[in-house]
């Protein structure tokens, strides 16, 4: 065997055993993510309040709500013209019904329809929930709090200025 089949040999052996590594690694982290308390625990549950009552429906972990809660960024807050919420509707709307161009847009379009007090709204974020697509469970999130915006009527009283916190 020459000197240059020696190295490539190896080589070869060195990444096999780097990759191998990188596998026990990152199986060991997955065990260690499982292992928390805070996710054996339990989950946390949606309340949704209703006419009828008060519903519960079981959510997502911790973390997913952490992070619903900061995707609340993504919100413009500056005020818009009733043409731009109705853009901004209108984008997200299609932004759910499209392979999104990027993870944050989807995220975005998700927390936009969040806040728009529109059965169509919320009509799209229940297929996206259900599809089992990127964000689902984020979606799942996202309906229950543009369901609450729907009872509520998104409307806001007089002595409040016009927001985009709510897109109606």
């Amino acid at each position: 065997m020459s000197k240059k089949q020696k190295s490539q040999t190896s080589q070869r052996r060195n990444a096999a055993r780097r990759a191998r590594r990188t596998q026990q690694r990152t199986q060991q982290k997955h065990q260690q993510r499982r292992a928390r308390p805070s996710r054996e625990r339990g989950r946390f549950q949606s309340v949704t309040a209703t006419a009828r009552g008060i519903e519960v429906a079981p959510i997502a972990d911790l973390d997913t709500y952490h992070a619903y809660l900061d995707a609340h960024r993504l919100v413009p807050t500056h005020p818009m013209s009733e043409a731009e919420i109705s853009a901004q509707r209108a984008m997200a709307l299609f932004t759910l019904e499209q392979p999104p161009a990027s993870s944050e847009a989807l995220l975005r379009a998700v927390m936009i329809l969040a806040h728009t007090p529109d059965p169509r709204a919320l009509a799209a974020l229940r297929r996206h929930a259900a599809s089992g697509a990127m964000h689902a469970d984020l979606a799942v999130l996202a309906a229950d709090e543009c369901a609450m915006w729907l009872e509520q009527g998104g409307v806001e009283t007089p002595s409040e200025p016009r927001s985009s916190a709510t897109l109606n």
